[in-house]
């Protein structure tokens, strides 16, 4: 439905959104009332759903046949990809896209730009080098060379799929431009992400969320999902609770620092003793902000039209003094109430094959467990390819959806166990053509 004029007020009608995948974004905008132009790599069918016009990436032929009515269009970049392989696209971005900052030259990609700040906030950022200075340390100079386990890092990539482990001497490392690259220790720990909001005059914790990975092939962090945002009950049974203050003082100080407006997102890792270490900053809509917007929606904090990436374009265009309802932040704290919280698991193929997606939907239970990010039946997925994921609510005995989670196996009214969560997925495994009933996917 069509939100009265004034939600649009001010705001640019088409919306151009960049991305992995578009899909939550491209919801979010429809509900707002944009003119939605989506282009990513998948064109899953509740994307093409959620877009007025869409668009492959890779494909010339999309690009040619957009129509001019898409510009103007605000351009967004909703999720992590490196615009410069897609080249067909050229013409319908800038390079504000890669940043989305207000001030360019303030490299917020790069660890020694974070440091201070994450320091002054009692965090940190874990060590890193550059590309040369790895190379010229591990080049055989005796006892100089860099102990530990460290990670080499590619900043124009996301997902976890430009992570992978680092050798003992990187020889392979001089053949990378030194700007793209960095080797950063490896911090044990568990790992978090934490939306926020950059609005007029404050910047606010939109959600805390448990980060989940698998392993693909050489990169052992791949993006898997998130569960939260986590309520102040959450937060405290989860010993994160001395963290959130140390969180509202780094929103703040990013913001003061790059420009941020609107959403942005930074991933940490937390040890055993509650100490925080900076991994990375997107200054963007990010996976998690989907589960934010869900919550917001059930707990009635939209009214007719809202919605989060409508507020977001609305702090980034700064076409009015952009402040978050009263009303919301009353509750921010407590987005998630009762049993459970929000989850996203994205499932990935082990075995080559196609998916049904009319058994698939057979399977959903309500908001509790739901099924996005649909592939065409005629879609043939490779091992390893992202296939769907799974949205709902997970019950909150334990967070985390994980082999060593002991969530109550009794799910509690309107959310599911983890245990819950791992059969259906076994389950769904038996719906891929062409792979083995007992491991399709992981």
């Amino acid at each position: 439905m069509q939100p009265p004029a004034e939600k649009l007020a001010g705001l640019p009608r088409n919306l151009m959104l960049f991305g992995a995948t578009v899909r939550a974004a491209a919801q979010s905008a429809k509900r707002a009332g944009f003119h939605v132009v989506g282009a990513d790599l998948f064109g899953d069918t509740d994307t093409l759903d959620a877009c007025d016009e869409h668009v492959l990436l890779r494909n010339t032929t999309d690009w040619q046949r957009l129509s001019a009515a898409t510009q103007p269009a605000l351009k967004l970049m909703v999720g992590g990809i490196c615009l410069n392989e897609f080249p067909a696209a050229g013409p319908f971005f800038d390079q504000n896209l890669f940043d989305q900052n207000p001030q360019p030259n303030a490299d917020f990609k790069l660890p020694d730009s974070l440091r201070a700040i994450a320091r002054e906030c009692g965090l940190d950022v874990p060590e890193s080098r550059r590309t040369d200075a790895w190379v010229r340390i591990n080049a055989g100079k005796g006892d100089t060379r860099i102990a530990g386990q460290w990670l080499r890092k590619s900043l124009n990539s996301s997902g976890g799929l430009g992570v992978a482990w680092a050798e003992p001497v990187a020889a392979s490392a001089s053949k990378v431009p030194a700007g793209e690259v960095i080797f950063q220790r490896w911090m044990p720990g568990r790992p978090y992400g934490v939306t926020f909001f950059a609005a007029a005059r404050k910047t606010h914790v939109m959600g805390i969320f448990r980060s989940l990975f698998v392993r693909r092939g050489i990169h052992p962090f791949v993006y898997a999902g998130s569960v939260g945002p986590f309520s102040e009950e959450l937060l405290m049974r989860s010993g994160l609770a001395n963290l959130k203050s140390r969180l509202d003082e780094l929103g703040a100080a990013l913001r003061e620092r790059f420009g941020f407006r609107g959403l942005f997102n930074v991933d940490l890792v937390v040890d055993t003793k509650g100490r925080g270490s900076i991994l990375e900053v997107n200054p963007r809509w990010t996976a998690a902000s989907e589960l934010v917007e869900r919550s917001m929606i059930r707990g009635g904090h939209f009214s007719h039209g809202d919605s989060l990436i409508r507020w977001h374009v609305a702090a980034r265009q700064a076409v009015t003094n952009f402040s978050l309802p009263e009303f919301l932040l009353s509750n921010l704290a407590n987005l998630e109430t009762g049993a459970g919280c929000g989850f996203k698991r994205v499932v990935y193929a082990r075995r080559p094959g196609r998916m049904d997606v009319r058994q698939l939907r057979s399977l959903e239970q309500g908001e509790h467990l739901e099924f996005a990010d649909l592939p065409p039946p005629s879609r043939w997925h490779s091992a390893g390819d992202p296939v769907f994921t799974v949205i709902g609510r997970l019950c909150s005995g334990r967070l985390g959806i994980n082999r060593e989670s002991s969530c109550p196996n009794r799910p509690t009214e309107g959310c599911i166990s983890p245990q819950e969560l791992r059969q259906t997925i076994r389950t769904i495994a038996g719906l891929m053509d062409h792979s083995p009933r007992s491991s399709a996917y992981e």
